[in-house]
């Protein structure tokens, strides 16, 4: 078991904590999968007695996401190391644990791995402690429950969806039992994505549709949040027609719209954004780990290859992409730019992504041009960024042009390059090109050493 001060500290500086003994709940074990047995029935006895606590329980989760590790944007987090992974960065890290994932040869002692397995693993453990509960609470308000239902529902399922997609098949965590958890084995892919929609569906009932519930800043998760990863999963799983409505359900809401210009599309609150997390220094970190501070980088510079492959006109390339002086020139992500305190968020879901979904979406049905196809929803994004109408008009080069879209809108952000790579089964080709000695088997992630001591009924990823 691991209790971390900093936690007990920002529970209290909120004060949203009146009980000493939730610790034990909310610091619920870290180390992967394997939990301990649980000591008392604080979950459901004490924790769920009152709307404060219980919220609390919740608050710890978004915390988490926030600290050093996959969803921080540090160089700890899913955006760096899978854009080093990728064709996106050449690394400057001189820590061999992350210089393991640029040259796609990680151990499966690499300890920053190890970290990304088991900090999901800690978030869907807390989520599951959550959801029972609430199912066994008779004393909170119902609109609490509901919210928190539909949070910890959409946390399982966002942190199932990137171990996935990281690691290949993964076990399926759906309860706290500690037998149970350390006793099971890998689950097959389709397996967990029915899970992951069934929990995003079920989010979606309990969830508003609005940010009410957090005071309208979009740093809570909502419906929409739960219908971003649904669509998302929707294609990943080839379900076309339901990625096409789940996306544009968020098309159409009032809510959402792109932000026409794109220094602010990172702004807190933008319209734009769909969730965003609320930094622990109130600036994104991912600004500390992408700008270049000085003439030379301390973490990693865009390849020149991806630079160059924009199009002359293109302002995401003018706006989003900045460059050292001096020679040799570095070019570098500045997606978020300001450094003004608490004026930008790290975003997790954003609604341009939401159009390339349904480009997709509609592509594989054959909604190739016309007036709501797949080229239009991709002329939407080109437009945005200052560009011409695509002129693809059938599937390949509709599918070719999408995939150059998600490059050029999605890059460095939450490792959509990574495992778009895979999932279009082109990483092989494009890997073996920018990497030296790359193999097929480098595309998964290993499964920690330490979990496969844990619990001899997962395997290893085939390479390691």
């Amino acid at each position: 078991m691991k209790i971390i001060n900093e936690n007990i500290l920002l529970i209290i500086n909120r004060n949203q904590i009146f009980l000493a003994f939730i610790l034990i709940f909310i610091l619920s074990c870290e180390d992967f999968v394997e939990v301990d047995p649980p000591r008392t029935d604080l979950t459901s006895s004490t924790v769920f007695l009152q709307d404060e606590t219980a919220n609390a329980a919740m608050l710890d989760i978004y915390y988490q996401l926030v600290s050093p590790g996959f969803a921080s944007g540090s160089t700890r987090s899913i955006t760096f190391l899978s854009s080093l992974s990728s064709d996106e960065l050449i690394n400057y890290n001189s820590d061999p644990d992350v210089d393991q994932f640029y040259s796609n040869n990680l151990s499966p002692t690499n300890f920053i791995n190890s970290n990304l397995w088991s900090s999901m693993y800690s978030v869907i453990y807390k989520s599951n402690s959550i959801l029972e509960g609430l199912n066994n609470s008779t004393t909170l308000s119902e609109d609490l429950k509901k919210q928190l239902l539909g949070e910890a529902k959409f946390m399982r399922a966002f942190c199932h969806f990137y171990l996935l997609n990281l690691f290949g098949d993964i076990p399926l965590i759906t309860t706290t039992d500690y037998i149970t958890n350390t006793n099971i084995s890998r689950s097959e892919s389709d397996e967990v994505y029915n899970q992951i929609i069934n929990d995003l569906i079920s989010a979606q009932q309990y969830l508003l549709d609005d940010y009410s519930f957090s005071d309208n800043n979009r740093n809570r998760v909502n419906k929409g949040a739960a219908t971003a990863l649904l669509s998302r999963v929707y294609l990943f799983h080839g379900d076309w027609a339901n990625a096409e409505i789940q996306a544009t359900s968020l098309i159409n809401n009032s809510n959402y719209s792109l932000v026409s210009d794109l220094s602010q599309v990172f702004f807190v609150n933008s319209s734009e954004s769909i969730l965003q997390l609320t930094s622990r220094t109130n600036y994104p970190e991912d600004i500390f780990t992408f700008y270049i501070f000085s003439t030379t980088p301390s973490n990693g510079a865009l390849r020149p290859e991806l630079v160059e492959s924009f199009e002359l006109g293109d302002m995401r390339r003018s706006i989003w992409i900045k460059n050292t002086s001096g020679t040799p020139v570095y070019f570098f992500p500045s997606k978020y730019q300001s450094f003004a305190q608490l004026s930008e968020f790290t975003t997790i879901f954003r609604l341009a992504e939401q159009y390339l979904i349904r480009a997709e979406a509609r592509a594989m049905q054959n909604n190739i041009v016309g007036n709501e196809s797949a080229i239009s929803d991709l002329n939407i994004i080109r437009n945005r960024a200052g560009l011409n109408n695509s002129n693809a008009n059938d599937l390949s080069s509709a599918l070719s042009a999408i995939q150059t879209e998600r490059l050029h809108e999605l890059f460095t952000e939450w490792g959509h390059r990574w495992i778009d790579l895979k999932r279009y089964g082109i990483v092989d080709d494009v890997m073996s090109n920018v990497k030296n000695n790359w193999e097929s088997t480098d595309q998964l992630y290993p499964i920690p050493e330490e979990q496969l001591i844990s619990d001899p009924f997962i395997e290893q990823n085939p390479g390691y």
